[in-house]
């Protein structure tokens, strides 16, 4: 995460050398440099954004959408844990628990 206050500081440092500079090319140059610190605490808010929004769970339109493409046999994640087989010899409940019994 990009420290805000200290980019502004940036700007407000290139912002003066710009009223300073004697220049119309070295005052662009550091307009550039305002506006690629401006992009850059944008850009670094929009993946903060991007991410948060990737680990969100599917709204109900989402999951309808979903049911209607994939079928009724889509289930939506749920966060609750999922419960432990009672018999911890046959977790699978397939029997003897041998890979070879078919």
């Amino acid at each position: 995460m990009i420290n805000e206050e200290k980019v502004l500081k940036q700007i407000e440092r290139e912002l003066s050398r710009a009223k300073q500079a004697s220049d119309s090319e070295t005052r662009r140059a550091h307009m550039r440099a305002i506006s690629s610190l401006t992009e850059l605490v944008l850009d670094d808010s929009e993946t903060e954004d991007t991410q948060k929004a990737a680990t969100a769970q599917p709204t109900d339109a989402e999951t309808l959408e979903l049911q209607k493409m994939i079928g009724n046999s889509y289930q939506p994640h749920s966060k609750t844990p999922t419960s432990k087989p009672k018999n911890d010899a046959d977790p699978y409940g397939q029997g003897s628990g041998s890979l070879l019994d078919f």
